[in-house]
């Protein structure tokens, strides 16, 4: 799937500079799950049409303009990581309403997107990505130690150790993003 958005070309590679992060912390970012997610909480297409993140060509914010506040000063502060996680939706009651780190990028370049001229915004392409199927996902309030109400008030910033508590526990789960894009692709189809 491509993005649907008005911009030219915003995956140039002349576009792309190098990005070389400053610290280990990380940036975490919502997005909705699809209601007819099964064992892989993919991005909500069937309902509201999402593009971000758009694991199936790894960049981030090029789509559409997600949350650019947060991912600006993500990339001034020069994290390392973009965790996505999302309120479950899908079939399996044992995970259903429950926040959850379902994937991540590890930011590798950054590239600037046109969509009129006075409208600019910062998008990243990732130089490594990993989604995962629900069962081997991250519960965020386990991260956080705290029970999460609203998505809206979680911290945008992980310090160092929260994202190595992170890596650690997606260090042994299988990289399932190309099913992420399978399903993602059957849903809209």
């Amino acid at each position: 799937m491509k993005c649907q958005t008005r911009v030219k070309s915003p995956h140039k590679t002349s576009d792309l500079k190098q990005y070389s992060p400053k610290i280990k912390s990380s940036y975490l970012d919502w997005y909705f799950c699809d209601y007819e997610a099964e064992e892989y909480p993919i991005r909500d297409v069937t309902s509201l049409g999402k593009y971000e993140p758009h694991y199936e060509d790894g960049t981030f914010n090029a789509c559409k303009s997600c949350n650019q506040r947060f991912l600006n000063k993500a990339l001034k502060d020069g994290v390392t990581y973009i965790f996505f996680f999302t309120r479950y939706r899908g079939f399996d009651k044992k995970y259903r309403k429950k926040y959850f780190i379902t994937g991540f990028y590890e930011i590798g370049k950054t590239f600037s997107v046109h969509e009129k001229k006075s409208d600019v915004r910062k998008a990243v392409k990732a130089s490594r990505l990993k989604f995962f199927k629900i069962s081997d996902a991250c519960e965020l309030s386990t991260i956080i130690n705290r029970k999460i109400h609203n998505g809206r008030h979680v911290p945008k910033r992980l310090n160092e150790i929260e994202t190595k508590k992170i890596m650690k526990h997606f260090s042994n789960k299988k990289d399932q993003t190309k099913k992420f894009i399978s399903f993602t692709q059957s849903k809209q189809n």
